[in-house]
């Protein structure tokens, strides 16, 4: 797994970026154009909603939006649960009249939870996705997904053999839900989140 590599600073913050086509993610908060994935847990609520100093981060990894649309984004979307109670209760905005309530899988910095059945829902279709991928069978693979890989290796990875980016995919998927099984593993009491930028 390769590291973000420092590309400049915006309002002192540094901020980083990954390099390349190669779908990876990152031990680490990447500002800007990422999503992270992140065990967390929900502090005591002081009314019935769920504002973002209400959830409490315990470990994170970013994977930028680049790689999340084409392999990851249908996947967070189907197995999430926006009428679980957790995901019903997110604050979208809020000012002194109005709070408003998050609605479905928000990309835009709002914590989408998922309980750790929906998180082992998302593992399975990873790896089965993985291992389709390998023997180079996309039957096994949603149509959306299909497609969107198909439109990533010609956009971005067409210099490589067709197997060979089966391949380089498979093991982003593989090796994602190993990272995702840790998180599990370390917080077995919490839920995970996927927020994007």
């Amino acid at each position: 797994m390769q590291k973000g590599c420092l590309f400049g600073m915006k309002n002192g913050t540094m901020k980083y970026e990954i390099d390349g086509a190669e779908p990876r993610f990152v031990e680490e908060h990447l500002y800007g154009d990422s999503f992270w994935i992140s065990p967390i847990r929900i502090k005591p609520l002081r009314d019935s909603v769920i504002r973002m100093h209400d959830v409490q981060e315990l470990d994170e990894i970013s994977v930028p939006s680049r790689f999340v649309d084409p392999f990851l984004l249908p996947l967070f979307i189907s197995v999430f649960k926006s009428d679980r109670e957790i995901n019903s209760k997110r604050v979208g905005y809020e000012d002194e009249d109005h709070v408003e309530l998050v609605r479905g899988f928000d990309c835009n910095l709002t914590y989408n939870f998922f309980t750790y059945d929906d998180v082992n829902e998302l593992l399975k279709q990873m790896y089965r996705y993985a291992d389709a991928l390998i023997v180079e069978d996309l039957n096994e693979i949603d149509d959306k997904t299909g497609a969107r890989i198909e439109k990533y290796y010609t956009e971005n990875m067409s210099d490589l053999r067709k197997a060979d980016y089966y391949a380089v995919i498979s093991g982003f998927y593989r090796t994602l839900a190993h990272r995702v099984e840790k998180m599990m593993k370390d917080f077995p009491d919490d839920y995970l989140s996927v927020m994007g930028p």
